[in-house]
């Protein structure tokens, strides 16, 4: 049995302690690929992979986890790579997020990264780092869930590739097994009009909740954060939008949303706030179609 540290999970539920320094850890800064495979492959669990680090570091501080190996990202080549492909964008595990935001200009997309944390946060998160956090009230892995987003991983044995509801396992859990890396993560681009919107405490706080809403060929998509262990898509909803019923579509998604009570908000409160996103959202995707 491993009798070493916690696999980086985020820190979900772990109590503070109160330090203000990490637990002692060996480091690594690879330049490769296959460089950061060998050291998974050797460390697993004990190892904690920094990409941005603006959540792992905080979580080594506070010493919610302790690993005995950091495997640094910053200098491995062809990660931080982003390209349109197939109708989609691919973004490498160390791309920010104002990349991803630049790729897709004008949309939701790029209002929900506007939203990730103040301007020095937003500098340096990554997309596999939001991705790989799993963050429930988190906006981007809302957004990969409305654009029915994949996540590719690597190991020694070869890639993988998941499809979103395949990869968010729980709240701050992923289907990431510990001898493997994400090296990127893909985003359909809709057709026609999109927006993010989300309720918080303050500005630029994680969001109470969270809704992306976007058409697509005809389709609707709409994606919810901040009402369970995981991203909500909420597929009844779609479905009477593409009726064009907004009234069947609200009680739709009230239906599908099932949070709990907690004390930043009560469930109900949080489904009258994606009920009300809902409908904002309608009303200012009605008025980029007629324009």
């Amino acid at each position: 049995m491993n009798s070493g540290p916690p696999p980086y999970s985020g820190g979900f539920g772990v109590r503070i302690i109160g330090s203000m320094k990490p637990a002692p850890f060996a480091y690594a800064d690879p330049e490769t690929v296959d460089e950061v495979l060998d050291l998974l492959g050797e460390h697993g669990h004990d190892a904690a992979i920094l990409a941005g680090g603006q959540s792992l570091v905080p979580d080594l501080n506070f010493r919610r986890v302790r690993p005995r190996l950091v495997i640094d990202l910053r200098r491995v080549d062809g990660l931080d790579s982003i390209e349109h492909a197939g109708g989609g964008v691919v973004a490498g595990a160390t791309t920010g997020v104002l990349a991803l935001a630049a790729a897709h200009p004008a949309t939701g997309v790029a209002e929900a990264v506007s939203c990730i944390g103040h301007p020095q946060i937003r500098s340096r998160t990554t997309v596999g780092g939001c991705i790989s956090l799993a963050d429930p009230s988190a906006e981007l892995p809302a957004v990969l869930a409305a654009l029915d987003g994949t996540v590719t991983v690597r190991s020694k044995r070869g890639d993988r590739t998941l499809g979103w509801a395949d990869w968010f396992t729980g709240a701050r859990t992923t289907a990431r097994r510990p001898d493997e890396l994400v090296t990127e993560v893909r985003f359909d681009v809709p057709s026609g009009p999109s927006c993010w919107l989300e309720v918080a405490r303050r500005p630029n706080d994680l969001p109470i909740v969270g809704l992306f809403v976007a058409v697509d060929q005809g389709r609707w998509r709409v994606a919810v954060a901040g009402v369970g262990d995981r991203p909500v898509r909420a597929h009844a909803c779609e479905a009477a939008l593409a009726g064009g019923d907004a009234a069947a579509a609200t009680v739709a998604l009230v239906a599908g949303l099932h949070p709990r009570s907690d004390d930043i908000a009560s469930a109900s409160h949080r489904r009258s706030i994606a009920a009300s996103l809902l409908g904002r959202a309608l009303g200012a995707l009605t008025m980029d179609r007629a324009a």
